[in-house]
C-alpha cells in the first residue's frame, strides 16, 4: 500500500539544472509540489476533459478508429483482412514480429488515416491537447511554491498558481514541473505527462466526429480506390477516466 500525504510537498528541479555533485545550478528553477486528494485529482481531470477537451484517449479508442477506418477505407479491397490482421497484431503488442513490408504498410496506414479518418483524427488532436495541457493543469493546481529568479509567487482568484508567476519561467521547464506534479497524482501509476494509457480492450469504433465526410482517401494497396461517399456506423459517447499508465510526460 502506498501512502501520500496531500499536505507535504516535496522540491524538485529539472534534472538539467542540477550538477552531478547534486548541487543546484546558477539560475535553478526550485518547485514545490504536493500530491492531492482523490477530490482534487478528479477536479483536474474534470478539467482537462471539460474545458479543454483533453481527457484520457484509451488505447482500446484508437484500436476502434483503426479498424473502423480501414474497414471503411478499403472495403471490398482484397489486401483488408491482411492489413487488419496487422493492425491487430500491432495492438497485442506483437509488431515486432513483422516483416518490414508490413511493418512499412502500418505506417501508411496510419499516416493515411491521420489525414482521412476523422475518428482517428479527433483522438490524435485529443492525446495532443491533453500532452501540452495536462501539466500546466497539474502545476497550477498542486505546486505550493516556485523559488526561481524573476518570479514572484501568487496564487490567482481561483486558488490556483497565477498565469503571471508562471510567464517568466522556460516553457520546457514548466512542462518538466508539470509532468512531475502530474505524476505524484498517481503514485501507483507508471504513467508520465503525455501519452495515453495503454489499456486494451475489444470494440467497435464509437464516433467522434462533429462533422465532414469520411470520404477522400485511400490507404495503401487500394490501387487507387477511393473511400465510399458514406457509410452509417453507430456512435457512443468517450469514455472518461481518472487515470492509468502512460510513458511520457502527461496524457492520462
Amino acid at each position: 500500500m502506498i501512502l501520500i500525504d496531500t499536505k507535504e510537498s516535496t522540491q524538485f528541479t529539472p534534472p538539467w539544472e542540477v550538477n552531478d555533485n547534486g548541487s543546484l545550478k546558477r539560475g535553478a528553477s526550485v518547485f514545490y509540489l504536493r500530491a492531492g486528494s482523490m477530490i482534487e485529482r478528479s477536479q483536474m481531470e474534470a478539467e482537462l476533459s471539460g474545458i479543454y477537451r483533453a481527457g484520457t484517449v484509451y488505447q482500446f479508442e484508437l484500436i476502434a478508429a483503426i479498424r473502423s477506418g480501414v474497414e471503411t477505407l478499403l472495403a471490398g479491397d482484397p489486401q483488408l483482412d491482411h492489413i487488419l490482421t496487422i493492425c491487430d497484431a500491432e495492438a497485442q503488442g506483437e509488431a515486432e514480429g513483422l516483416s518490414e513490408d508490413d511493418k512499412r504498410l502500418l505506417v501508411e496506414t496510419r499516416k493515411i488515416l491521420s489525414q482521412h479518418w476523422p475518428d482517428y483524427i479527433d483522438l490524435l488532436a485529443q492525446s495532443e491537447r491533453r500532452r501540452q495541457i495536462a501539466p500546466l493543469v497539474a502545476l497550477r493546481r498542486f505546486c505550493t511554491g516556485i523559488e526561481a529568479p524573476g518570479v514572484e509567487f501568487k496564487l490567482g482568484r481561483d486558488g490556483l498558481v497565477s498565469d503571471e508567476t508562471l510567464a517568466p519561467l522556460d516553457p520546457m521547464v514548466l512542462t518538466v514541473a508539470g509532468g512531475r506534479a502530474f505524476n505524484l497524482q498517481y503514485p501507483a501509476s507508471t504513467e508520465k505527462n503525455s501519452q495515453s494509457p495503454s489499456k486494451s480492450a475489444n470494440g467497435r469504433a464509437t464516433s467522434r466526429s462533429g462533422g465532414g465526410s469520411k470520404a477522400g482517401g485511400s490507404l495503401p494497396g487500394k490501387r487507387g480506390a477511393k473511400t465510399p461517399a458514406s457509410r452509417s456506423r453507430s456512435g457512443s459517447g468517450q469514455s472518461s477516466t481518472s487515470g492509468s499508465s502512460q510513458s511520457d510526460t502527461a496524457t492520462r
